[in-house]
């Protein structure tokens, strides 16, 4: 998987596995676009899921001109617990971090929360929708 801006794009085993083709995740710059490229034809990737912030518009755009689906958009949310605490909100739901034996519970509301979801792997027609939901639960 990507570590640093240095590996920028690398293959991802459990998405190969899943689908039966060669993928790489990579985060695409301006850059490093033709590192990413030339790593994608070294290693024969058929799928590659590359993810490139709103700053970096002209780099989506070229990989469309190269046949690149746009599939998905994300919008991240944060919130720092070091700085401060999880809130109290009462009685409506309780927050806290996971722990070990908790994982068949996460597994379920996974696969609960992702039922009927569209993202990037669903957008693919190429992809077979069983092993999409696979990946979004994993």
């Amino acid at each position: 998987m990507i570590h640093t801006e240095l590996d920028a794009v690398g293959l991802s085993e459990v998405d190969s596995s899943r689908f039966g083709v060669s993928v790489a995740r990579a985060h695409v710059t301006a850059d490093n676009f033709s590192r990413v490229l030339e790593f994608c034809a070294a290693k024969k990737i058929r799928l590659l899921i590359a993810r490139c912030a709103t700053s970096e518009l002209r780099v989506a755009q070229k990989l469309e001109s190269l046949g690149s689906l746009l599939a998905d958009t994300l919008v991240y949310y944060s919130f720092d617990l070091s700085k401060r605490t999880i809130p109290e909100d009462f009685p409506r739901a309780v927050v806290r971090k996971i722990v070990p034996g908790d994982e068949v519970h996460v597994e379920r509301v996974a696969t609960a929360a992702f039922q009927g979801y569209y993202g990037h792997y669903h957008a693919d027609p190429n992809l077979d929708p069983k092993k999409c939901d696979e990946g979004y639960v994993s």
